[in-house]
């Protein structure tokens, strides 16, 4: 571990018992040299073995020790021939030398696994949908080699993924952008991402045969959809309605996970983003019972990534963000 420059301020009233008269206590100033050089001849018990061990020479760790026990008033060894022999002074001082030698050892580590990105925290809160498979699924391949970083998720709706962003104490939030606060938020930044729409339906459904299905072609057929009033859903109602088609919206639901179950056993067809595909073919990988076609006229879903304005993140976090995107852009 390499620590320039660093002075380590520590108070050792024991050896200032027979030298004042306590009307004053003098802190000590030692340096990280001086403490490193003193534990190494503590434990090899030999100046020139201290100066092997830490690649120095043997009059250095001399003149660190002298400057050490000028510090401190007091002798910390005594030589006996050609061997150095410990002072009582010199155990307690070791006591306590190896307990902050070993904290900043702690220290350096932690920071360089920081900065390596393989310890630290992740905190997010998203709507319900992504938090089932989408996220769990990009979290669990980001910290498969980084055993040391935790992460906290949180589902919540989208109204209440912003406030919890707004309050700066989450590093990324996933929200519908219909009620988000968007490019006029002056406490988060939002990037918005834009998903094509799908009509999800059973392999042995005729339609699923179709390059892309219309209102037309889902006139009157159950559909499975959003809650009448996301904005989703209104703008779905409209392109029916200007296609001069029946929309039989028979299953209807805050996010789309729970459709996927009535269109698996053919009760209704669903309308969604390419966000709840990807989330389905994660769910169910090589068993899925559904295909996607495309659905035209396009309704253009839009999902507001989130990051604090006013917290930076940490590069931990960061990364992960990237990642996050890179993998939106994708879908």
């Amino acid at each position: 571990m390499v620590i320039a420059n660093f002075d380590i301020l520590i108070t050792f009233p024991y050896m200032y018992e027979q030298r004042t008269n306590f009307s004053r206590v003098r802190t000590m100033s030692m340096t990280f040299l001086q403490m490193s050089a003193f534990r190494e001849v503590m434990r090899l018990g030999s100046v020139s073995e201290a100066a092997r061990s830490l690649l120095r020479t043997q009059p250095a760790i001399s003149a660190q020790i002298k400057a050490l026990e000028a510090e401190l008033e007091c002798s910390l060894f005594e030589r006996k021939g050609k061997r150095l022999v410990a002072m009582p002074e010199a155990h307690y001082l070791l006591r306590e030398a190896e307990r902050i030698l070993d904290s900043l050892e702690t220290v350096e580590r932690n920071m360089r696994n920081l900065r390596h990105q393989l310890r630290g925290e992740l905190t997010l809160v998203s709507m319900p949908g992504p938090t089932v498979e989408f996220l769990p699924e990009l979290i669990s391949d980001f910290i498969e080699d980084r055993p040391d970083v935790k992460v906290t998720l949180i589902s919540r709706t989208s109204p209440q993924v912003e406030q919890l962003m707004a309050t700066q104490n989450y590093d990324i939030g996933i929200g519908d952008s219909q009620f988000a606060g968007g490019k006029g938020s002056t406490v988060l930044n939002h990037k918005i991402f834009r998903f094509d729409t799908f009509c999800a339906l059973r392999k042995d459904n005729p339609l699923a045969l179709k390059p892309v299905l219309t209102p037309s072609d889902l006139s009157g057929a159950p559909i499975g959809c959003l809650n009448a009033d996301h904005p989703g859903a209104k703008r779905l109602q409209q392109v029916f309605d200007d296609a001069g088609a029946e929309l039989n919206a028979r299953i209807r639901s805050r996010f789309f996970v729970p459709i996927f179950r009535f269109i698996e056993r053919g009760q209704c067809f669903g309308i969604m983003d390419s966000l709840a595909r990807e989330t389905y073919n994660v769910m169910r990988g090589s068993h899925a019972d559904l295909v996607f076609v495309p659905f035209s006229p396009a309704i253009s879903l839009e999902v507001s990534l989130m990051t604090p304005k006013h917290r930076p993140l940490s590069q931990l976090a960061d990364l992960f963000r990237e990642s996050l995107e890179e993998r939106l852009a994708s879908l």
